[in-house]
């Protein structure tokens, strides 16, 4: 036992399971300042503060919140007032109706917005700003357990009066899993925080706003050739080479590419990849680096190789470029070389039609692009094998088809010129 600091708490990591490689195990570390407190640290390294006490014969355990959204001087002070209250003859674990009564909206979103950042969630900044907006700000100061749908109902239509049926069902989306998770914490085995007294998810009643498609156009493989040719001519360097990295990285979810940190291009198996930990579909995913990607991952290295990620913001060297910047300076050069209007996020799908006619298998091409949802219960569970071969396949038709496009754009406009 110890005396617990911020730097000693920083680090304690989930220790290795002995006879399971791999696998972790939780473990507790006592404070000798406070009697019976005690950071607890999961098998995913999260660090929750628990006070260890006896009360009617009984061994209980208390969490009085997470490090470090609690810091250790408040686990301490809440520890002594925790100890007062058992002392009276109070059972801490035991939480009074009327806490769960006195639960706003407000409450819950500020502890999703705490598990959201435990958990490493990147949407977190859009979170944020849809819970800010004015709209939500009558539905903030209900009681959680008081919301019911035509509550829901009555936030969501001002936004869809305006005109912005995608933005409210954006809202309705983050709202849905707000209180799902206000459910779960109230009904899990394992939670000891706030009670918001829910007994259904209130958003599921209200059906999310039909939005009208927009007519798709995917790209075709000269409009993807001529983007990559003419990105840097339409916007900042590293904005410009994203959506370089984008288009040549074989189909790829636009936030993964955008955000590539220089720490992540490693060599596997003497091929030069990028890795990528954690991804949309939770696994991790292995990228092998083409030609293309080789030129842009050069031109990177010579404007910031000394910053964290590849793609640095203008005013951060540690945030990579926003979707909405490509977005705009995407628009801008579809707009100046009078493209049929296409999104960058609809490459995704073009290339796999590309590879596809080019007798890239389907199989292959799910492997190179990340795709989960065919996977069988073995291949969630068991299978963990990065195909490499069979990316290296498909980057390798991705890049002789894209070289091919460039080549004869560009002896086209040789002809012209002559």
């Amino acid at each position: 036992m110890r005396i617990l600091t911020d730097s000693c708490v920083r680090g304690l990591k989930p220790r290795a399971h002995q006879s399971k490689p791999g696998s972790f195990i939780p473990y507790r570390e006592f404070d000798a300042h406070s009697r019976g407190l005690h950071i607890q640290v999961t098998q995913n390294g999260r660090k929750n503060w628990v006070l260890s006490y006896s009360f009617a014969g009984k061994r209980r355990y208390h969490r009085i919140g997470t490090y470090p959204a609690t810091s250790i001087a408040e686990a301490r002070r809440r520890s002594a007032e925790l100890w007062t209250d058992i002392e009276a003859g109070k059972d801490p674990s035991v939480v009074p109706e009327a806490e769960a009564e006195a639960a706003t909206v407000d409450d819950m979103a500020k502890a999703y917005l705490a598990d959201c950042e435990l958990r490493g969630v990147r949407t977190i900044r859009a979170i944020r700003y849809l819970l800010a907006l004015p709209e939500l700000s009558r539905l903030m100061t209900m009681l959680a357990r008081d919301v019911r749908p035509e509550d829901i109902r009555g936030a969501l239509k001002p936004i869809v009066d305006r005109g912005a049926r995608s933005h409210a069902k954006h809202v309705r989306q983050m709202l849905r899993a707000m209180f799902q998770f206000a459910l779960h914490a109230d009904y899990s085995l394992d939670h000891e925080g706030t009670v918001f007294g829910l007994s259904m998810n209130p958003v599921i009643a209200v059906p999310a706003p039909v939005v009208v498609p927009v007519a798709e156009h995917f790209p075709t493989l000269e409009e993807i050739a001529l983007a990559f040719i003419h990105a840097r001519e339409w916007a900042e360097p590293p904005v410009a080479m994203a959506i370089q990295m984008h288009l040549a990285a074989c189909g790829q979810r636009v936030s993964e590419v955008s955000s590539i940190r220089w720490d992540q291009l490693q060599e596997i198996n003497g091929v030069q990849c990028v890795f990528l930990p954690r991804t949309k579909v939770g696994n991790p995913h292995v990228i092998p680096v083409g030609s293309h990607m080789g030129q842009v991952i050069e031109a990177a290295r010579e404007y910031a190789g000394d910053c964290d990620v590849l793609f640095p913001q203008r005013w951060s060297t540690r945030r990579p470029v926003s979707f909405n910047s490509m977005s705009h300076a995407h628009r801008r050069m579809r707009k100046g070389l009078k493209m049929t209007p296409w999104s960058l996020k609809e490459v995704r799908r073009a290339v796999k039609t590309i590879l596809g006619d080019a007798g890239i298998s389907l199989e292959m091409r799910d492997q190179i692009q990340n795709h989960g949802q065919r996977a069988t219960i073995s291949q969630r569970h068991y299978d963990r094998a990065i195909y490499l071969t069979n990316k290296e396949l498909a980057m390798s038709k991705w890049d002789e088809l894209l070289a091919s496009e460039i080549a004869r754009i560009q002896r086209g406009r040789l002809r012209l010129a002559a």
